[in-house]
C-alpha cells in the first residue's frame, strides 16, 4: 500500500513509518509543500528496483547496438565489416611501410 504524508510529519514519526514499511509492506511518499520529494520503501523493493533498472539499461544497450550496427550496415552499403583479423593484418601493414619510412 502508498501512503503520502507530509515531511513534517515523516520527521516525527520516522520511527512508526520504518515498521510500518518493513511489517506491512508500505511505501511511504513524503511530501512537502503538496509535492512528492521522496520514497521510503524496504530494502528489498529498492534492490529489485535497482535489478530492474539494470535489466533495463542492458535492453537499452543492446537496442542501441543493434540501431549502430543498422547505421554501419546503411553506410558502408551493405558491406560487411572486416575481421578482426583483417585489421590486425592492415594495421601491421601499414606500421612496417611507416618503420620503413624512418630509415
Amino acid at each position: 500500500m502508498e501512503r503520502r504524508v507530509r515531511a513534517t510529519e515523516a520527521r516525527v514519526h520516522f520511527g512508526t513509518l520504518i515498521r510500518q514499511v518493513m511489517e506491512q509492506g508500505d511505501r511511504v511518499v513524503v511530501e512537502r509543500a503538496g509535492r512528492p520529494q521522496v520514497v521510503i520503501l524496504s530494502y528489498e523493493d529498492y534492490r529489485r528496483l535497482q535489478a530492474s533498472a539494470q535489466h533495463q539499461e542492458w535492453r537499452n544497450a543492446l537496442e542501441e547496438i543493434g540501431h549502430l550496427g543498422e547505421t554501419v550496415w546503411i553506410l558502408r552499403e551493405g558491406e560487411s565489416l572486416p575481421t578482426p583479423e583483417e585489421i590486425l593484418r592492415e594495421l601491421r601493414e601499414e606500421r612496417l611501410v611507416q618503420l620503413a619510412g624512418l630509415h
